[in-house]
Order: C-alpha cells, then sequence, then structure tokens
C-alpha cells in the first residue's frame, strides 16, 4: 500500500529531474548564442523555477506522508474498536449465561426450601 503511495512521488522526483536537466542543457544552449543578453538572470531565472518545482514536490510528499499516517491510524482504530466490538459480545454472553445460571439456582434453592417447609 506504502509503495502504491510512494510511486508516483518517484515518479514526479524524476520528471523534475529530468526538468532541471532539460533546463541546464536549454541555459547552456541559449548562453552560448549571441541573443543571449544577461545568461546569469536566465540561469537564475532556471534556478527559481527549479526552487518553486522543488517546494511543490517537497509539499506533495508531507501530504503524502501526512494521509499515509492517517491511514495507519485510521487502520489501527478500526482494529481496536473491532476488537473492543468481540470483547463486549462475548461479555453480553457470559452476563447471559450467568444470569441463567443463577436463575437455575435459585429456583432450585425455592424448591428445596419448599420442601423443607
Amino acid at each position: 500500500m506504502l509503495q502504491s503511495v510512494l510511486l508516483p512521488v518517484a515518479k514526479s522526483a524524476l520528471v523534475v529531474a529530468g526538468s532541471a536537466f532539460g533546463l541546464v542543457e536549454a541555459l547552456v544552449v541559449f548562453g552560448s548564442s549571441p541573443e543571449a543578453a544577461a545568461p546569469g538572470a536566465q540561469i537564475e531565472k532556471g534556478l527559481d523555477s527549479l526552487r518553486t518545482k522543488l517546494a511543490r514536490t517537497e509539499n506533495a510528499i508531507d501530504l503524502i506522508e501526512l494521509r499515509v499516517a492517517e491511514m495507519v491510524t485510521r487502520t489501527e482504530l478500526d482494529a481496536r474498536l473491532g476488537a473492543q466490538a468481540e470483547s463486549m459480545e462475548s461479555l453480553r454472553i457470559m452476563i447471559t449465561h450467568t444470569d441463567e445460571l443463577l436463575e437455575r439456582v435459585l429456583e432450585r434453592l425455592e424448591s428445596d426450601a419448599a420442601e423443607y417447609f
């Protein structure tokens, strides 16, 4: 289950890395052309874009980790509630059997007492 959650994150990280590589290659090509007025500015712009994408990816990873933690908590809670429900049902059955046994004991005492008196 965790693998199915983390697989899209890994794919996203590869996409970001590929984009960064492509961006660096493009900056090298455009930076060597005569039209490039300010190659440092282009590089800085590309780095800002990469920082933004990285921040979004980190936020997505944090959100996924939070949701996985919530799923684990819900699963644990469901298991505990199930165990409590089973325990309560067992308790009800024991109480019913105890009541039946007590009723039989009292009936027997009453019938024995009626025979002696």
